[in-house]
């Protein structure tokens, strides 16, 4: 989730670290800035009634698009399930951070 949290003008977050990371699309407003948190927190949005005509939306991961009009509590927290991933070599992940960043300033 780093290449969306750049993209979206968030942090590079290690992943040795156990956190969710919150980071804005495109705010309008200027206090809203992208925040790291422990892994225990619990996040909880509260959107209002839409304008008429007009929706709230919601980007998770930058795959999954959830769109409402009526108010709507959000709850974002660490799932119960756990994950794993085939590594087949070790990940020198500042390494290849540097080696992307030098990739792209090129471009």
């Amino acid at each position: 989730t780093t290449g969306y949290s750049i993209s979206a003008g968030g942090p590079v977050i290690s992943p040795e670290l156990d956190c969710i990371a919150v980071v804005p699309i495109c705010s309008h407003v200027l206090h809203h800035r992208p925040v790291v948190l422990p892994i225990n927190k619990r996040i909880t949005l509260i959107a209002e009634k839409a304008q008429l005509g007009r929706t709230h939306q919601v980007v998770i991961d930058g795959q999954i698009s959830l769109e409402f009009e009526n108010k709507t509590t959000i709850v974002i927290q660490k799932a119960n399930k756990h994950v794993s991933f085939v590594r087949f070599s070790e990940q020198k992940f500042l390494q290849r951070l540097l080696e992307k960043q030098a990739e792209w300033s090129r471009d």
